[in-house]
């Protein structure tokens, strides 16, 4: 079945490499042209599910899209497909995070904890995790502060920080980090947004 599917979509796309089809979907994304570059990524990784950089364009473009659901769903595919690749499962939690499907931010930590256990970012995720799924303060808090003591700038360590305060009432200290995310260049898309919903929140 599967290999069925991946030749058809090779087939459709004139039997063209994954590679080229890759190349083809960055030009069309380069030209703005965001629901042709979606499906010759989605193309690339039937032909050669291995494509891991096809996987988190596409989810890239579905964030900006705001299409966080189909976003996830895109970086679980590649997940299953490559279940030892870091990248897709720290961009998979971020994202489940970041849409509140606590299950499956839940499953992706918690390799995360296994394979990288010292990571600050798998620090961070875990403290975000804590307090989304309405955990106290007081638990996060030790593994955000292990994971901005081991990367000082790391925005998710700061944002956990800003749930954690904003959680104990604490509104001027969680505004400063919220600014911190705000104003860091890094910030991915998706995260920013949520930032900007809490300070919202937080000033409201």
């Amino acid at each position: 079945g599967i290999r069925f599917l991946q030749r058809r979509g090779a087939n459709r796309e004139g039997g063209q490499s994954a590679e080229t089809l890759f190349e083809e979907a960055q030009a069309a994304h380069e030209r703005g042209d965001l629901e042709r570059a979606l499906e010759l990524y989605e193309a690339a990784t039937q032909a050669d599910p291995q494509m891991i950089p096809a996987y988190m364009e596409a989810a890239g473009i579905l964030l900006d899209m705001g299409r966080d659901e189909a976003a996830l769903a895109a970086l679980m595919r590649g997940v299953e497909a490559n279940p030892d690749v870091l990248e897709l499962h720290s961009m998979t939690a971020g994202v489940a995070l970041l849409s509140k499907s606590l299950e499956v931010a839940e499953s992706e930590v918690k390799w995360m904890l296994e394979t990288l256990p010292d990571d600050p970012l798998t620090h961070a995720f875990d403290g975000v995790l804590m307090l989304e799924q309405g955990r106290p303060c007081d638990d996060a808090r030790p593994t955000l502060d292990k994971a901005l003591r081991a990367k000082p700038d790391l925005v998710w360590a700061h944002y956990g920080m800003a749930l954690c305060l904003a959680q104990e009432g604490n509104q001027e200290g969680a505004r400063e980090e919220l600014f911190f995310v705000l104003d860091h260049p890094e910030t991915p898309v998706p995260l920013r947004k949520n930032a900007e919903e809490l300070m919202a929140r937080l000033e409201g």
